[in-house]
């Protein structure tokens, strides 16, 4: 039976893979640990590699999880990377975030505005049906601040250009908060950015694809 680590978006947890159906594998879904004052993407990842006991898993990570995921896959043993909805290096991250990142706006934003996803969240999320706002609600009002703070600090300062060999990635053709660019995807769903939950069908027949492909293949 295959191995899965999943890998969560931005102070999301299990939730976020309610609706997925992957098929007759183990998963194992990482807790996110609270970053340190300063801490690297890089050595935050390093972190997480100790909750994970497989051998040789496939690693799936959505959004913030993803760029974990390709961090982890340089110091873990894995079969392949599934990126969902999110950036393998640092220049699929829009460059107004890195801007802001660079005049280090984002620690000027008191972190309790994100806990109240209004309409223009919901826009930039592509979450359109009822249930999918409560759930991002949900999810937003039980994320620590400090913990959102700087993870975002993590992103930004992300410089990371090593593409994993393994890598597939699964995106929103309507992505408003990592928009689609010329980084060749390997499946783009109509869909927004919380895509592991808005299209949930659509991405677990993907995801199934690829589980069911042999090791070696890409």
């Amino acid at each position: 039976m295959k191995e899965v680590v999943l890998f969560s978006g931005l102070g999301a947890n299990d939730r976020v893979f309610q609706f997925l159906n992957l098929g007759p594998v183990r998963t194992l879904i990482v807790r996110w640990e609270q970053p340190h004052p300063g801490e690297t993407l890089e050595a935050y990842a390093m972190r997480m590699c100790q909750q994970i006991p497989f051998t040789q898993p496939v690693l799936v990570g959505v959004s913030f999880g993803g760029m974990v995921a390709v961090e982890v896959s340089k110091h873990l043993s894995h079969e392949r990377v599934i990126l969902i909805s999110s950036a393998p290096t640092y220049r699929q991250i829009p460059r107004y975030f890195r801007w802001a990142g660079a005049l280090r706006l984002h620690r000027a934003i008191p972190p309790r505005r994100a806990k109240k996803p209004g309409r223009a969240l919901h826009w930039i999320m592509g979450v359109h049906h009822d249930e999918h706002k409560k759930l991002m609600s949900s999810i937003l009002a039980d994320t620590d601040p400090v913990f959102l703070k700087r993870a975002v600090d993590m992103i930004l300062r992300w410089r990371n250009e090593q593409v994993p060999a393994t890598l597939f990635c699964v995106h929103g053709a309507h992505d408003r908060l990592l928009p689609k660019t010329d980084f060749p995807y390997d499946t783009v769903l109509r869909g927004g950015h919380l895509l592991v939950v808005t299209q949930a069908e659509a991405v677990s027949a993907c995801l199934q694809k690829i589980l069911a492909m042999p090791p070696s293949s890409r």
